[in-house]
């Protein structure tokens, strides 16, 4: 495994440097099937609207499948531009056998690398030799944006984002040919198990793993390949998705029932074919799933919060769930006291996922009055350029917060 991954990061090495990027090859993306009852996915073709962050737009024909315009796109979805940090550092894994085997390719490439740029001078140089043999010494630091910048590009495969609803934009493509439309989807999960494999029949249940730790999964130990989450969720018009990410400690707070929201990419603006998906966050439980933060997670959650129709919609189909499964509707755990700190997905300094980002207390999931007050506060913080101390009432602000203490 190790001398397949340095291999393929010498031949991304020498694409660099031939003037080629590794991100800018076309890939086959997986298709995704998502099942709708029959029903298109597609902006309503009446004359009717809805209103959402102050914008009129065409009210959908199944609500909880919402269109996102370019423009609230490119807020939330980092795959256009430098890859952020969360990006960045997801090159070097969550466990320490990850840590440790991206730490020895890292060293194998160099190693390999500066040798070559020697022999590399007879034929092309000192001068390009040089530029090799630099990029190849400090591969650490250049490959994590490399594999950032490719995993970005592979979401859209070259496409562009449009708009689902100005209808075609180029009249020389047909309307499934004219780039990628985005939708928001708000659903409930409906099942969560624990399998071996994507293709794998036989499902674990969740609660069988509560010791369950990441550094002591045994299936990669024996494998090589850990244990996968297999979560499926739905809405109450009958569209119903699949999605897998490895098992973590962090969804054994999961449940079935729990709200979901996560952005569906398709060729066609009925969505029954699926091009992409990004990570998808639960709020209730304070967490993320997938492997790699496609989504600025942060932007996310205040794009939930902020446009408060679809804060409405995801309750409604969290109450719908609880209704005809027949299951008590608890608060959600945005309408309940949010702990000082919490885990996003690794965001804790000592998993370093999240590493150089520094946790705020303008957190998303909060009654939605406390959140404005904090934004208030926060606002008169941010126009004032002194001291703390010259500063009475976001003083007043950070006595009160326990992320400052």
């Amino acid at each position: 495994m190790t001398t397949r991954r340095t291999i393929l990061a010498l031949l991304h090495l020498t694409c660099a440097l031939a003037g080629v990027r590794a991100f800018t090859r076309p890939s086959a993306l997986r298709q995704h099937r998502l099942r709708t009852g029959g029903r298109d996915c597609a902006p309503s073709k009446e004359d009717n609207w809805v209103d959402l962050g102050g914008r009129r737009r065409r009210n959908t024909a199944l609500p909880a499948l919402v269109p996102v315009s370019v423009e609230d796109a490119a807020t939330f979805l980092n795959v256009g531009g430098v890859p952020n940090a969360a990006q960045y550092f997801s090159y070097f894994g969550r466990t320490q056998r990850e840590k440790y085997a991206r730490a020895m390719d890292a060293f194998a490439v160099s190693f390999v690398g500066v040798f070559f740029s020697y022999f590399l001078s007879f034929l092309l140089g000192s001068f390009l030799s040089t530029v090799f043999g630099f990029i190849a010494l400090f591969w650490g630091f250049f490959g994590p944006e490399l594999e950032a910048y490719q995993r970005n590009w592979e979401l859209l495969g070259g496409r562009r984002l449009i708009d689902p609803w100005y209808g075609r934009q180029n009249e020389e493509l047909p309307l499934d040919q004219q780039g990628l439309y985005t939708a928001l989807f708000l659903g409930v999960i409906n099942d969560l198990c624990v399998v071996e494999f994507t293709h794998s029949e036989k499902e674990y249940e969740l609660d069988s793993f509560i010791d369950y730790r990441m550094d002591e999964d045994e299936l990669e130990a024996e494998t090589g390949n850990p244990y996968l989450l297999r979560l499926r969720m739905d809405d109450t018009n009958g569209r119903e998705l699949q999605v897998h990410a490895r098992m973590s400690e962090e969804y054994l707070d999961l449940q079935v029932g729990q709200s979901i929201a996560g952005v569906l990419l398709a060729g066609s603006s009925n969505f029954q074919q699926l091009s992409a998906m990004t990570d998808f966050c639960v709020p209730d439980a304070r967490r993320w799933i997938g492997d790699y933060p496609y989504l600025d997670r942060r932007a996310f959650e205040s794009y939930l919060v902020e446009t408060e129709e679809l804060w409405d919609m995801m309750e409604d189909e969290r109450l719908a769930f609880a209704e005809e499964a027949g299951i008590d509707a608890q608060p959600s755990r945005g309408d309940q006291e949010r702990p000082p700190r919490y885990d996003r997905y690794g965001e804790d300094e000592d998993q370093g996922y999240y590493r150089g980002i520094e946790a705020t207390d303008a957190t998303a999931w909060k009654p939605r009055s406390s959140f404005e007050q904090e934004e208030r506060y926060y606002d008169e913080v941010q126009q004032r350029e002194g001291s703390r101390a010259d500063s009475p009432s976001s003083q007043r602000f950070y006595d009160d917060a326990e992320y400052y203490d």
